[in-house]
């Protein structure tokens, strides 16, 4: 992710490898961003959908990305989610599987609204 952020900062092209299906249709795309020296900087998760997240994973995310970035906003949060599980861009569905997760996580206390907007791990 850092070589990725790096290259939108500086304007560079990242070396980007893309892995495409050989033989059934389950397999999906998978893209990866590798830095300068190799290392393999994209996502941890690739999904083909949202729908084939397991909520475990989800929630794991979402808590992990709160601990890592800190009080955020929801639209913020919901982005990097959707980055650090491997999708591009966080479309509608997306957007609402990600927003239940966190709606959920607020009821079970473990997110909680700070500073007016912002979420942040409980």
């Amino acid at each position: 992710m850092q070589a990725f952020e790096k290259a939108v900062r500086t304007g560079a092209r990242p070396n980007v490898q893309r892995q495409t299906p050989t033989q059934s249709r389950q397999e999906k795309p998978v893209l990866r961003v590798r830095s300068e020296n190799g290392d393999d900087a994209g996502p941890a998760y690739s999904f083909g959908s949202i729908n084939e997240v397991p909520a475990t994973v989800l929630n794991g995310v979402i808590l992990g990305v709160l601990r890592k970035y800190g009080q955020t906003t929801d639209e913020e949060l919901v982005r990097q989610v959707a980055r650090e599980l491997g999708f591009l861009r966080a479309g509608r569905r997306i957007a609402a599987r990600i927003g239940r997760r966190i709606a959920d996580l607020i009821a079970a206390g473990r997110v909680r609204r700070a500073d007016g907007d912002r979420l942040c791990a409980s």
